[in-house]
């Protein structure tokens, strides 16, 4: 969660998975992925690090023994890339 403050001043907490898109119109629009808008006073950019250190926390409490880069699930195959073809 990342807390934001509504266009009328009052500050709210919001689901930061749930945010599809940002945009400067010139007010700060959040766009949720069910489609609800959120015209808030925070600056997109504030908004996007906010985001991103709640993601970073997020990763931080994963212990490393949960985090398996390379990891497949069973009968997945790897992308391929053109340059592998």
């Amino acid at each position: 969660m990342i807390r934001v403050t509504k266009f009328d001043g009052t500050p709210m907490m919001l689901n930061a998975d749930w945010i599809q898109s940002i945009e400067n119109t010139p007010d700060t629009l959040i766009t949720l992925t069910n489609g609800v808008r959120f015209i808030i006073r925070d600056a997109a950019e504030d908004v996007v690090k906010a985001f991103l250190n709640y993601k970073h926390e997020l990763m931080r409490k994963v212990p490393e023994s949960t985090v398996q880069p390379n990891t497949l699930a069973p009968g997945t195959q790897p992308l391929r890339s053109h340059h592998d073809q």
